[in-house]
């Protein structure tokens, strides 16, 4: 089947399947290895990404979806969600959460959430606390532990999504893609996407215990700084250094990181609760100094905001992209850390 004849079999906005291949080049249409998406509903686009990943490497052992450059979105709308939810291989995980009085993540878990969802908490579930610091990324062998109670294994397509206000989604996303796991994308919009598009919600409780997987953590992508690797890089004028913070967390804290330019979070969210793409990403972007290829540290307050900003750099083709763990949370509570106050 060619890439031409397979798009024409694609209705608009729908995920492209792409077949293993034969050892003759042809495809097998009983194994699905790897699945692009093109939000725009271009398949054309899809059927090119498909047409480079195979000259680039013919039979790939797994899915690798960022190894194959900048023109692989890391985002899923809801309708390319709901086509992959019978899929062995995918794990679909709530990572809802609050910060404030009100239901907790597993209690909206518990009121609904995408069928087959498992919930994890970023802090509770695979998180560590450092310092006084709750949900640091915890050491690899930890955070492979906790992937597998989730029934994540390294062959699994996780599909995060969160409530698009607190961006939980794009944590978890940051946490597997530093621990070399590629395979990962967020539900664009989060879980009210999901239910504006009027897709099936379960409330079945069963879904909180999935079969358990083994998940391997082998290196690490080096996309995670510590407080003292940053200390080091306050003075290098090829660094640049962005604070993702919420304007009003930004604004009633003591200051900023000396040197920090600003890219809050929400900023990336278009007016349709969708995250923006393309031109609209390099324009704040560069209005925060950030160059396409970096290297840039990211902070926000406790590695969330900043966590969504790389997802989103990421998926513009920007690299040499890290986020600063501890972020804000951690660089003011210790005297020795300069801080550049408030004008």
């Amino acid at each position: 089947m060619s890439g031409a004849n397979l798009g024409d079999k694609m209705r608009k906005g729908a995920a492209l399947a792409v077949k293993q291949v034969n050892a003759d080049g042809g495809i097998d249409d009983k194994t699905i290895d790897w699945v692009f998406y093109d939000p725009a509903g271009d398949t054309s686009t899809a059927v090119q990404q498909t047409n480079r990943m195979l000259e680039i490497s013919p039979t790939p052992p797994a899915c690798k979806r960022s190894t194959w450059g900048p023109d692989v979105n890391l985002y899923l709308d809801p309708a390319a969600v709901a086509d992959l939810l019978d899929r062995p291989d995918v794990r679909v995980v709530d990572t809802r959460a609050s910060l404030a009085d009100g239901p907790t993540g597993r209690e909206m878990w518990a009121a609904g959430h995408v069928r087959g969802a498992v919930h994890a908490d970023w802090i509770d579930d695979w998180g560590t606390t450092v310092d006084g610091v709750e949900g640091m990324l915890p050491a690899a062998e930890e955070f492979a532990a906790a992937m597998s109670r989730l029934g994540i294994d390294n062959d699994t397509l996780v599909v995060a999504y969160d409530d698009n206000a607190l961006f939980t989604a794009s944590r978890l996303a940051w946490a597997l893609l530093h621990y070399g796991h590629e395979r990962v994308a967020v539900l664009d919009g989060g879980f009210p996407a999901w239910a504006e598009a009027g897709l099936p919600v379960s409330a079945d409780e069963a879904d909180a215990t999935p079969r358990p997987r083994s998940f391997v953590v082998d290196g690490s992508r080096d996309l995670r700084r510590e407080m003292a690797e940053v200390r080091t890089l306050l003075d290098r004028d090829d660094v640049r250094l962005v604070d993702c913070r919420m304007d009003a967390t930004f604004d009633a804290s003591a200051g900023r990181i000396p040197g920090a330019t600003r890219l809050p979070s929400p900023t990336l969210v278009g007016d349709d609760g969708r995250f923006k793409r393309g031109e609209e990403v390099a324009a704040l972007a560069a209005a925060a100094g950030v160059a396409q290829e970096g290297p840039t540290v990211l902070y926000c307050g406790g590695g969330v905001s900043a966590a969504a900003v790389l997802v989103s750099l990421r998926d513009a083709g920007y690299e040499n992209l890290t986020l600063y763990d501890g972020s804000w949370s951690e660089w003011f509570q210790h005297d020795e850390n300069p801080i550049e106050r408030h004008a």
